[in-house]
């Protein structure tokens, strides 16, 4: 009798094999920028698909806030100074500065 786990193990691995193969026959999906036109290019396209939504003042200095497609909200620079918002130059606002901090007109 085959054991339950060996063969979830087995169909998980077949799944993995499959998924790997598919990913390198179409080039890296995510891959590491390789070189500084290639980082460039990967900061441009967070900059493209994060949408400003205003400032928001910590420590009584008003600081930018965009918004990624999955909803997220980033802090980066003082208000209106950020060129090409991403991971690398922002951080997430955390739950409790977006419910306790007060935003800047």
């Amino acid at each position: 009798m085959i054991h339950k786990n060996s063969l979830i193990a087995f169909f998980l691995g077949v799944a993995m094999t499959l998924l790997a193969t598919s990913i390198g026959s179409m080039g890296r999906l995510y891959a590491e920028p390789a070189d500084d036109e290639a980082g460039a290019a990967v900061e441009e396209l967070a900059a493209a698909n994060w949408m400003h939504v205003g400032c928001i003042s910590l420590n009584s200095v008003c600081y930018d806030v965009f918004q990624d497609n999955s909803g997220n909200l980033w802090v980066c620079k003082e208000c209106f100074q950020t060129r090409n918002p991403g991971p690398g130059k922002c951080r997430r606002l955390t739950q409790y500065e977006i419910n306790n901090a007060l935003w800047c007109s």
